[in-house]
């Protein structure tokens, strides 16, 4: 994927590099440059500043979702042999560490492990003095009853 980008990235050096250049000449340029001339090449460098960014940005992003892609790929594939592992070798829990999703995620769980989010939680409002969130009253005569489905059970991400 490197060698992909590799002229794009010399392309953006090369317009940052010119950029640079034009600031020079606008700097070391003589005191007989009207003000017109002056405010007309700064406007020049300004447009050139705006586009190399927005390109860069682009770039950027085409690389950050190629990459995404390719790991979405490699994920895919890994998963069952990760799955396997785990479960062969007694784990109960299977966690992420990388700090790609912003910190620590589960990928895999054991079926039937104990989850201890809502206890935590019924702790923490104990804890802070928050009030845990008012439990929906059962319906009253005046308003029409409606019948939800229980939520589905969720499986473990792999």
């Amino acid at each position: 994927m490197q060698k992909k980008y590799e002229p794009k990235g010399a392309e953006l050096q090369a317009r940052a590099q010119e950029i640079d250049t034009l600031k020079k000449q606008l700097q070391s340029a003589p005191a007989t440059l009207t003000d017109a001339e002056r405010a007309s090449k700064l406007r020049a460098i300004d447009t050139k500043e705006k586009q190399l960014q927005r390109d860069g940005e682009d770039a950027q992003q085409a690389v950050s979702g190629e990459q995404q892609q390719a790991i979405g790929v490699v994920a895919k594939k890994l998963a069952p042999v990760v799955k396997k592992y785990v479960e062969d070798n007694g784990y109960t829990m299977l966690l992420d560490n990388t700090g790609q999703q912003g910190g620590l995620s589960v990928l895999w769980t054991q079926p039937g492990t104990t989850d201890i989010s809502q206890a935590v939680v019924d702790a923490y409002n104990a804890s802070s003095g928050v009030s845990a969130p008012a439990v929906p009253s059962a319906p009253s005569a005046t308003r029409p009853h409606t019948t939800t489905t229980p939520p589905k059970p969720t499986t473990p991400k792999q």
